[in-house]
């Protein structure tokens, strides 16, 4: 069974946002959270700080485990919030297309009626996403 983790990076209110490459196997195009595959017996925690680093170019701290969804085709996924602890956001690899900082509210209300353009993940949080991260 496949388990990923999908990292909520925050700062000052707002959630760093990352839209998928077009030319990616699986949700090409789509607006979510940076995520990585948690290789086998890998600690969440550290699949968390890979995906940070390999797509972002940052340093993180982890935070919280604050969701997880379990998908019809088995697949486990792991939601945990995170704070920058050295960098500056940048597309490190050919899997992102565009990174955007933006207020959970704002960002999802531009998405309103266009589930399309958010992955499963950003889906699944969307009420609640607000909530998870920090006011300031």
């Amino acid at each position: 069974m496949r388990r990923s983790v999908a990292v909520i990076i925050h700062d000052k209110g707002k959630v760093l946002f990352v839209r998928r490459s077009k030319f990616r196997k699986s949700l090409p195009g789509v607006w979510s959270l940076p995520a990585e595959t948690i290789v086998e017996k890998e600690p969440i925690s550290d699949a968390a700080e890979r995906c940070a680093w390999h797509e972002l170019g940052l340093k993180i701290k982890m935070g919280d485990l604050v969701d997880e969804l379990q998908k019809d085709n088995g697949e486990r996924l792991f939601f945990v919030t995170a704070s920058i602890v050295e960098g500056e956001p940048r597309i490190n690899t050919d899997e992102i297309e565009k990174i955007c900082w933006a207020a959970p509210r704002d960002f999802l209300n531009d998405f309103k009626d266009k589930d399309n353009d958010l992955g499963d993940g950003l889906l699944h949080l969307k009420e609640r996403l607000i909530n998870i991260i920090p006011k300031n």
